[in-house]
């Protein structure tokens, strides 16, 4: 013997439905889902992408400090 899908009360018309959501919800529910696993690795690779940037402009103006100190040690 099968049991019944469980009832439960939809919210605010407190009317009964079976609990399994409906394909629509689900794909809607995958739709969201994707949206933001896509939002969650654009924002990873900002971090990633603005450390390596950052650690670029570090680099550059240790290269134009030496670069400076250089030329006047040889002026």
């Amino acid at each position: 013997m099968k049991a019944a899908a469980p009832l439960v009360y939809s919210w605010g018309t407190m009317q009964k439905e079976a609990s399994s959501p409906s394909l629509l919800k689900r794909a809607l529910a995958v739709v969201v889902l994707i949206m933001v696993g896509l939002l969650v690795l654009k924002l990873i690779a900002g971090f990633v992408v603005g450390i390596v940037v950052t650690i670029f402009y570090v680099m550059v103006a240790v290269f134009v400090v030496a670069a400076l100190v250089w030329a006047l040690r040889h002026f």
